[in-house]
């Protein structure tokens, strides 16, 4: 009798994981960890697309001819490494901002112990773009409670922008948003995400 009780008792606790966590159609068969602590986190957009056509903006790379003192002379190369970035924390704020690491080589026409080459001058420059409220909602329409992502603009702002999570797991983070305009025609956005690590290696997700 103790056996059966056990095994109603593991049964009932497996399915509760299962129907509390898994709610996108991508979510992972089974995890002890609650949605909004897998959404919290450090995260970079890895794919962006509009109606399935890759969106999200390459990396940049220029190169020029350049003087500076002392009479140097020959090839700058800059190369930009553009990242987008989403925090999500476990407050309720998220930020969502550019990361831009830049890297400068020079190659001198002719070396001098004021102009000497170079391939590891690096900075990072970060932009700001959003910063508000999230949370997990739903119970409108077909969407069950925490099928979407909510997203605010500005703490103090009522107005925010709904989103169907796709997927939520510890190492991706998918979600998109379809509008039909006044003329009937539908444009869909799909983001993935995943855990933040910059070039330098450091990194703040799960």
């Amino acid at each position: 009798m103790k056996k059966i009780l056990l095994i109603v008792l593991v049964l009932v606790t497996a399915s509760e994981i299962f129907y509390g966590c898994k709610k996108g159609q991508e979510d992972p068969f089974l995890t002890f960890r609650s949605r909004k602590h897998r959404v919290s986190g450090l995260w970079q957009v890895c794919s962006y697309r509009i109606n399935d056509a890759d969106s999200l903006i390459d990396n940049v790379s220029t190169s020029d001819t350049a003087s500076i003192p002392f009479g140097c002379l020959g090839k700058m190369t800059y190369t930009r490494e553009k990242t987008y970035i989403m925090e999500f924390s476990d407050n309720g704020l998220y930020i969502f901002r550019n990361t831009f690491l830049w890297k400068v080589s020079r190659d001198w026409n002719v070396n001098t112990p004021q102009c000497t080459d170079s391939s590891s001058y690096i900075w990072k420059d970060t932009t700001y773009l959003t910063k508000g409220l999230w949370t997990l909602a739903g119970g409108v329409g077909d969407f069950k409670n925490k099928e979407l992502l909510q997203l605010t603009d500005g703490v103090d702002q009522v107005t925010g922008q709904s989103y169907e999570l796709i997927e939520v797991r510890e190492k991706e983070l998918k979600f998109r948003q379809s509008v039909t305009d006044f003329t009937g025609n539908v444009t869909k956005w799909e983001w993935t995400l995943c855990p933040y690590a910059d070039s330098t290696g450091s990194n703040g997700n799960q």
